[in-house]
């Protein structure tokens, strides 16, 4: 888990908040502990048959869930769950001292979002990817963003010399208008402008 933790950026407040809650969710995930620190996974009560060995157990998922927590937190998230005694106290005063002031962004990001256009110096797959990370904020904001209008972006953002790759996808069929087949697409055909030298070779 350790080793998984390393490419997270710490948390420094509402400015990462949403990065590093879906990074570090992965993270707790992946070790079978999100249970503990979401609260599905509460202590086992006392008048439990197993109770003793379960509280072991519980008890042991739950420092494990603290240790992460807390050691991808900056000095003022820090100091905000210094006084939690579980995981899930943690957690959760986190979201709630952070979690408002990133509903605050939700119109920036939107603006980022409409706004959106292939920079000069990017790929394709650098392209989408940035777009891709604008949606991700979006949707962990709740803001519901089908593949279809991501699609439809992704296209309107494209420079003049990709007009003609519109029509093109709009005559392909409604099953094979998926985003890995429009991602592909568009590489195959950034191959072929490169080529004939109608657009610039830039590096990924």
């Amino acid at each position: 888990m350790e080793s998984d933790r390393v490419n997270i950026e710490k948390l420094e407040g509402g400015s990462n908040w949403l990065t590093w809650k879906f990074q570090m969710r992965q993270v707790l995930e992946a070790s079978e502990l999100f249970d503990v620190v979401d609260g599905t996974d509460s202590p086992p009560s006392i008048r439990d048959e197993n109770y003793r060995t379960d509280i072991v157990a519980w008890k042991k998922n739950d420092a494990k869930a603290r240790r992460a927590i807390s050691t991808a937190c900056k000095k003022q998230p820090l100091l905000q769950i210094m006084n939690c005694d579980t995981a899930n106290s943690m957690w959760t005063t986190l979201k709630s001292t952070y979690e408002q002031t990133s509903k605050s962004n939700v119109l920036f990001l939107q603006q980022k979002y409409y706004s959106f256009t292939k920079e000069p110096g990017d790929d394709i797959a650098t392209c989408i990817s940035k777009l891709m990370e604008i949606v991700q904020q979006l949707k962990d904001q709740k803001e519901n963003i089908s593949d279809t209008m991501v699609m439809t972006k992704i296209l309107m953002a494209l420079p003049a010399e990709y007009n003609h790759f519109h029509s093109a996808w709009e005559s392909t069929s409604a099953e094979n208008q998926t985003m890995s087949n429009l991602r592909a697409r568009l590489m195959a055909e950034e191959l072929r402008l490169k080529s004939q030298g109608q657009i610039e070779h830039v590096e990924a």
